[in-house]
């Protein structure tokens, strides 16, 4: 009797210093709690991630998208020298970073489950300027061992 009570109390102990010790704050989650020594950034560019439709040109998709005709010349001259434009497949997920005002920061295209292309603003006052690059997607690998037997009667 006394057996169940100890370890129920040990459970609700447990449970109880779990609650308090440990706290998810999602940088997303608005109502996240704030302790007095937080500094609380004001949002600052919008995310957006999507995919290649089928019979898109980049110049299309940042029209789409709302990129004044300026920073698309640059962002498109920028792709051009690290990637062949022709080779953007419909299907494939991007990523802008805009800001508020409207300046592209950032700009991603996963070419494949390799390689992504990676556009990042040289500056941010005066005529747009990007630099463009390719990086390796960073892969995990693990390896593990599978044992099995076949016999007459499962195969």
């Amino acid at each position: 009797m006394r057996r169940p009570i100890l370890i129920l109390l040990v459970t609700l102990s447990i449970g109880a210093i779990a609650s308090t010790a440990l706290r998810l704050v999602s940088a997303a989650d608005s109502t996240s709690l704030s302790r007095s020594s937080d500094v609380l950034l004001e949002r600052d560019a919008d995310l957006l991630l999507g995919i290649i439709p089928t019979r898109a040109t980049i110049g299309g998709l940042f029209r789409e998208q709302g990129i004044d005709g300026e920073q698309s010349a640059a962002l498109i001259s920028a792709i051009g020298s690290a990637f062949d434009l022709r080779r953007v497949r419909a299907g494939q997920p991007y990523t802008i970073d805009r800001l508020l005002d409207g300046r592209i920061r950032r700009f991603e295209y996963e070419i494949d489950g390799d390689r992504r292309l990676m556009l990042s603003r040289a500056g941010l006052d005066g005529t747009p300027r990007f630099i463009a690059g390719i990086e390796r997607i960073p892969k995990v690998t693990t390896v593990v061992a599978v044992e099995g037997e076949i016999n007459h009667e499962s195969s």
